[in-house]
């Protein structure tokens, strides 16, 4: 089971640029892998034929209802962003930022039953931002 996290700064001003971004999450995620992600993947040689694929069952009202409402309620991605995943000793970490050039804030996915409340301190003692629980509101405006 996961939770989200975001990253903000508390008078707003950005994070700083993708750059900067990277070099302080190096400082306190030691082995963290970045990638950039140019372009939407190739989903062509999937076998979902014409319709949505859920949990393993034939398409159906209910999963193409379940399609169109996450399509309408999700933002579309733009690219390229950055994506970085970091694993600990029984904890995940995945950051996803970009496509602009200044950081405003910073979505975190958390994976584990591990705390990840040190890491997150060092982060913010090195940098001052702040680390929040993210309200299922604020996911849909990342």
């Amino acid at each position: 089971m996961g939770y989200t996290l975001t990253i903000d700064r508390r008078d707003r001003r950005p994070l700083g640029t993708v750059a900067e971004v990277q070099g302080k999450l190096e400082k306190v995620f030691v082995g963290i892998q970045f990638a950039v992600q140019h372009a939407p993947p190739d989903l062509s040689s999937l076998p979902l034929n014409k319709g949505v694929f859920v949990y393993g069952k034939k398409p159906g009202l209910t999963s193409w209802l379940v399609y169109q409402i996450m399509r309408r309620i999700t933002p579309p991605l733009r690219y390229p962003y950055v994506t970085g995943d970091f694993q600990g000793d029984g904890f995940a970490i995945e950051f996803q930022f970009g496509p602009h050039p200044l950081i405003q804030r910073l979505p975190i996915d958390v994976y584990g039953a591990a705390s990840i409340d040190q890491q997150m301190m060092q982060l913010t003692d090195l940098t001052g931002w702040r680390v929040r629980r993210t309200r299922v509101l604020d996911a849909f405006v990342r």
